[in-house]
């Protein structure tokens, strides 16, 4: 079976050292991908922790951006970036501030999908396992940039906030919860 050798952020397209084959048992493997082939040059539809096994419907055909997108990298700090990890989904505000201290939000971009968010040393940024699952990066591993996905006609306006340092990431509500 195929699982991920390191941290496969949900939009990246798999390649060959992203991956490891380990074997298991042929009644568990149901829905798994059996070789690397199946995997890599595809995108990854969710982001997959090292050493989870990749099922054949975490994959898709295509490259990671969606037609009509360019990344944008915004420098973050804990509150700036709510924490996000790649994968996520947010909404993206521009910070005004005026004169006397006061300051309005303006939404720059809705449903906006989070590529990369990386730490300080340029490295992605991983969940944390604790106890039964997966928590919220600590402040310690917070990141420092973060690669939005965002549509071209609204790139302009997000790389003069970001370049300000008064771009902020909003999380939208998981469905269901």
């Amino acid at each position: 079976m195929v699982r991920a050798a390191e941290f496969i952020p949900a939009g990246a397209e798999i390649k060959p050292e992203m991956v490891e084959v380990v074997s298991i048992p042929a009644q568990a493997a149901n829905g798994m991908a059996t070789s690397p082939e199946e995997v890599t040059g595809k995108v990854a539809a969710v982001s997959m922790v090292k050493g989870q096994y990749i099922w054949k419907e975490a994959v898709r055909e295509g490259k990671g951006l969606k037609d009509g997108h360019v990344v944008v990298y915004v420098p973050v700090d804990l509150s700036s970036s709510a924490a996000v990890l790649a994968g996520e989904v947010v909404d993206v505000y521009g910070i005004d501030k005026a004169a006397g201290g006061a300051s309005t939000a303006k939404l720059l971009a809705q449903g906006v999908r989070v590529l990369h968010s990386l730490n300080q040393d340029g490295n992605e940024v991983e969940p944390v396992k604790s106890g039964g699952g997966l928590s919220p990066v600590p402040a310690s591993r917070a990141p420092a940039s973060v690669g939005l996905e965002v549509p071209k006609e609204v790139a302009p306006q997000v790389v003069q906030y970001a370049s300000a340092k008064a771009a902020y990431l909003a999380r939208r509500a998981v469905p269901g919860a």
